[in-house]
């Protein structure tokens, strides 16, 4: 683990990181095989014996008399702080139809409706996390969604994951997942319905299938796996606070990356020392070992360098905690920006409000946090006037004609005769 300068962090990555042709051949054999390569994957991959008696969990077959009564109350303060977040988000944002009239009576504006089917994607490989069901379900009931169905690849009955499930009211879980699992509801079978959109975190196998489908069926971002950047000047804050927030993304995923930005070389000499020194005593150490090698510390010189780096990264989360005053503006290209040594990542995973389900690996650029708006769909409504007809005619034929289709100018041109 060594201190590398910022031009070699920000070194371009090999395209073939982006490619997986082993996620083209499963979504092939699942098009072409349904129900049946689904059952093959889930035996290779998850070594499940998955079939059609047993593809689905019924939550009200499940006793919850053990589970903890502050975890119940934990879920319950959570949802309402998540509830509230999304409802004030489609309020400010003002998701819904509108229509105005102009001077010639004609009406234009958009039809808001809800998408119909969605199904959320949970992981439950190495984890299931009860968090990402309420990140995903809440928005998507807020926007109006009737249909929701729940996919995850749960491998020990997880009580506090299913709870949660039936505290939003949940019947039964689609016990499948990877790229099988997406591509299943993606094309649909004879046991799993195909939806208009898929949501939700996942491996990179979840998210190269999610790129390949998006052609048949909706998706919302590509989130996952997990990324942190911090950045700071080590001013006025405890480097064990910032080395617990990297190990906090470690222990996700084997690859999740976790990155340290400081203009102060000490500090990140101490934050190294205390990474590794804890590391030996950390739980979950079998996953943190192995992400610990994609984690960077890197070494800037100037306070621009700050902005350039996360200009460019486009960080899933981003935590600043600088000691002067910041344009927070600049930092734009990230998914979710945490200010200040009380503000961690960690918080915002559970109970801040806001949505933990972010775009990685450089999508903050040109995509935003999951929300209520991934749940919407907008229809271009036009109704014109025969006034309006004949005011908008000349320019549309005159158009028309300098892009060499002539027959949109006849089909107005006719309606003179």
């Amino acid at each position: 683990m060594k201190i590398i300068k910022k031009s070699e962090f920000l070194k371009k990555k090999n395209i073939k990181e982006f490619v997986n042709i082993n996620v083209l051949k499963i979504i092939e054999d699942v098009y072409k095989n349904r129900d049946k390569a689904i059952f093959k994957y889930m035996k290779i991959f998850d070594k499940k014996k998955i079939n059609k008696h047993n593809f689905k969990i019924k939550i009200s077959n499940i006793d919850f008399k053990n589970l903890s009564k502050s975890f119940k109350k934990s879920i319950l303060k959570s949802y309402k702080r998540i509830n509230n977040y999304h409802l004030i988000q489609k309020k400010s944002l003002n998701i819904k139809s509108w229509y105005f009239k102009d001077k010639n009576a004609n009406i234009i504006g958009q039809m808001s409706n809800p998408i119909k089917k969605v199904a959320i994607y949970a992981p439950g490989g190495l984890a299931s996390y009860p968090s990402s069901i309420l990140m995903s379900y809440i928005p998507a009931k807020i926007a109006g969604v009737k249909k929701i169905y729940l996919i995850s690849p749960i491998k020990k009955l997880n009580l506090n994951f299913l709870y949660t499930a039936k505290f939003l009211g949940i019947k039964s879980i689609y016990n499948i997942g990877g790229a099988q699992a997406i591509a299943a509801f993606s094309f649909g079978t004879k046991l799993f319905p195909k939806v208009d959109k898929i949501v939700g975190p996942g491996n990179r196998y979840v998210n190269d299938c999610k790129k390949i489908i998006s052609s048949y069926t909706g998706i919302d971002i590509l989130a996952g796996p997990t990324e942190i950047m911090i950045i700071t000047d080590g001013v006025n804050v405890k480097p064990k606070y910032l080395a617990y927030d990297l190990f906090s993304q470690m222990e996700h995923d084997y690859n999740a990356k976790s990155v340290i930005v400081s203009n102060n070389i000490n500090f990140l000499k101490k934050i190294k020392k205390i990474i590794l020194i804890k590391k030996k005593k950390i739980y979950k150490k079998k996953i943190i070992f192995k992400s610990l090698k994609r984690m960077k510390l890197v070494f800037v010189k100037k306070t621009n360098d700050f902005y350039d780096i996360v200009k460019i990264y486009a960080p899933e989360h981003l935590e600043i905690i600088l000691n002067f005053k910041i344009e927070l503006s600049k930092f734009r290209n990230a998914g979710s920006i945490f200010l200040g040594k009380y503000s961690p990542e960690s918080i915002g995973d559970y109970s801040v409000g806001c949505n933990h389900i972010i775009p990685t690996n450089g999508c903050s650029k040109f995509s935003s946090p999951l929300g209520v708006y991934d749940f919407v769909k907008f229809t271009n409504i036009t109704k014109l006037t025969k006034k309006g007809f004949r005011k908008l005619s000349k320019q549309s034929i005159v158009i028309s004609r300098k892009e060499n289709l002539p027959c949109h100018g006849l089909s107005i041109i006719k309606r003179y005769e």
